[in-house]
């Protein structure tokens, strides 16, 4: 039977890849069809590389491109592995910066102001961290200390379910209360010189640290 026979259908190169992209699911990647072979390892690579640090603990976009690259991952494959990890989800700078500033403002008090700026020298945009901070801070990122809220208006704030949520304030007052006690019977002079640096090592802003020497009778 020739080819120009009646009932033989010819299907060419072009048709034949066209049938296979028309049958792949939705959120395959074409491009994975024509992708060469030591991209496509070098992609794997990266993306498990990635994935295992994440694994450990977490990184900020810029931190896992500068450790794939001393691990000698190229930069093509590095680039499109993280975006793929952000695609499903298993990475995130915002995250990344919420995550870190929670922990710093858990275990050491770290005022916004040194979060911000560590979390900058780390990579994370502007508008990330901001994201990051609101997160742990609320809307603004800052810690707010009202000199003349009252336990009972805090109570009543609960009652009334007007009660912020960032109770940063009270949780910063409650570890420089801790603080102080640590220099009972010194005079308030070297008392007050050693909260200072307490709260500045920390990044708080002399506003901050000034309401919290109010607070504690170190003014």
């Amino acid at each position: 039977m020739g080819l120009n026979s009646p009932g033989l259908t010819v299907v060419s190169g072009q048709d034949r890849l066209q049938s296979i992209l028309a049958s792949l699911p939705a959120d395959e990647d074409p491009d994975s069809l024509k992708l060469d072979p030591v991209k496509e390892r070098a992609f794997q690579s990266a993306k498990n590389s990635a994935s295992g640090m994440l694994s450990r603990r977490p990184h900020s976009r810029h931190m896992l491109e500068t450790k794939l690259l001393e691990r000698g991952h190229e930069p093509q494959a590095i680039k499109e592995a993280i975006d793929r990890l952000e695609e499903v989800g298993l990475h995130s700078d915002t995250e990344y910066a919420e995550v870190y500033a929670r922990s710093k403002w858990r275990q050491a008090r770290w005022a916004p102001l040194r979060i911000r700026m560590e979390l900058q020298r780390r990579g994370v945009s502007k508008a990330d961290i901001a994201k990051g901070l609101a997160g742990v801070f609320g809307e603004d990122g800052r810690v707010h200390i009202d000199l003349y809220a009252t336990q009972e208006e805090d109570e009543e704030a609960v009652m009334f379910g007007t009660e912020r949520d960032d109770r940063s304030d009270r949780q910063l007052l409650e570890a420089a209360r801790k603080q102080a006690a640590f220099t009972d019977g010194l005079p308030v002079e070297a008392r007050r010189r050693r909260m200072i640096g307490w709260l500045q090592r920390r990044g708080h802003d002399w506003d901050t640290t000034s309401k919290v020497l109010t607070l504690l009778d170190l003014k």
